[in-house]
């Protein structure tokens, strides 16, 4: 990837007219260490098809179709991107973005920051709607959320798919918090999956090999709608001076 990262570079340029946005994306784009790394700046126009999902605290969510699709590699023959093409996303409108470009950029850096786990859904890029609102362009999660899968397929599982589901789980919460940042409102509705379990089968190894496990897919933001937050940032905890442990287990 990085000697492709010369193509890329021909094409910085102002993209959004926010040079804040403009330097943030070119800045990954230039570490960017194969295909889902490269964030890009996408023009609203190239989406198609697009429907509500959901509302939350903080962002309104949308799926889409985009046309052009997300990078794939470099097209020696015709020296151009070879994409994905007509590739579903989720269009994540961030709730007065214009207000609070600092937060929206720091949001889309803290994806970046766990794009190397395969645990969590891609951040695909940046777009603007004509109204102004910034979006975070990122992979959709075509199964729903957990919840909604073990809703109907929970009776059909095996425990070894069950205790690899959770074992999923537990390794996306394990690469937040090793990157200094907290899900903001964790629960089992906010767990997107991308394929069925039975698409893909488990290793037979009696040790856990993680590069054969299904591929659940954790998402860092509550169906898409709330942040993630760097808890290296944030003050130190408090303890109540005159809690007692033993008060607290006799209900006092």
């Amino acid at each position: 990837m990085k000697c492709n990262l010369k193509h890329l570079r021909k094409d910085f340029k102002s993209w959004s007219g926010n040079k804040k946005v403009d330097d943030i994306i070119q800045r990954v784009q230039s570490t960017a260490n194969g295909p889902e790394k490269v964030m890009e700046w996408i023009p609203y126009e190239n989406f198609k098809q697009e429907k509500y999902i959901n509302r939350g605290g903080f962002a309104t969510v949308h799926s889409a179709i985009w046309s052009d699709g997300p990078i794939e590699k470099w097209d020696i023959k015709n020296k151009q991107w070879s994409r994905k093409k007509n590739e579903p996303v989720a269009l994540k409108y961030v709730a007065n973005s214009k207000a609070e470009i600092d937060d929206f950029l720091k949001e889309v850096v803290s994806y970046f920051q766990i794009t190397d786990n395969s645990a969590f859904i891609r951040c695909l890029g940046i777009s603007q709607h004509p109204d102004g609102r910034y979006i975070i362009v990122l992979e959709y999660a075509i199964l729903g959320s957990l919840r909604a899968y073990l809703d109907v397929n929970y009776k059909f599982m095996t425990w070894k798919e069950k205790i690899t589901a959770l074992f999923n789980v537990s390794m996306g919460l394990s690469t937040l918090h090793n990157s200094q940042l907290i899900h903001h409102d964790f629960h089992s509705g906010n767990l997107l999956f991308l394929r069925d379990v039975g698409e893909e089968n488990l290793t037979d190894s009696p040790q856990i090999n993680v590069s054969k496990m299904p591929h659940y897919k954790t998402h860092p933001g509550a169906i898409y709608t709330s942040r993630l937050l760097d808890f290296s940032t944030l003050p130190p905890p408090v303890n109540a001076p005159d809690f007692e442990i033993e008060d607290s287990l006799q209900g006092n």
